[in-house]
């Protein structure tokens, strides 16, 4: 069993790293936390144009196609900023078949509704397309 990163991930790391000390100083954070919508729309925009909201979307959603592990790395450096955002209310979940259900995806829409119908009828493909690119 391995339990090193890969050089992808590692990758990853250093970006999320590198981005977040230059982004997310302490004085951006205290600035955030007595703001009125609690994040900057303009770091959420450049975090969603690196791919970050999709991450481990499938791609066939607009996502990265990346692991939970990968995620996982990046949450790590997200944690380590202090990043404030709604990045963390976007909760997900994997169905049986793979794809990639969020609960606030399914929030916006209609809890009550069977995901089965979402991924029948497309509109979880475009909630996640808009997810993926900042747009939720």
């Amino acid at each position: 069993m391995r339990f090193t990163l890969t050089e992808e991930q590692e990758m990853l790391k250093k970006a999320a790293r590198d981005f977040l000390t230059d982004k997310c100083p302490k004085s951006f954070v205290n600035q955030m936390e007595e703001s009125e919508i609690g994040y900057s729309r303009e770091v959420w925009q450049e975090m969603a144009d690196l791919g970050w909201m999709g991450l481990a979307f499938p791609e066939k959603y607009g996502g990265g196609d990346m692991s939970f592990l990968d995620l996982a790395v990046l949450l790590e450096e997200m944690g380590r900023a202090c990043l404030p955002g709604p990045f963390f209310s976007r909760k997900r979940a994997t169905g049986d078949d793979g794809s990639v259900v969020t609960f606030q995806a399914r929030a916006r829409l209609d809890s009550d509704v069977d995901v089965e119908y979402y991924r029948n009828g497309g509109i979880l493909q475009t909630v996640l397309r808009k997810m993926a690119r900042g747009e939720m």
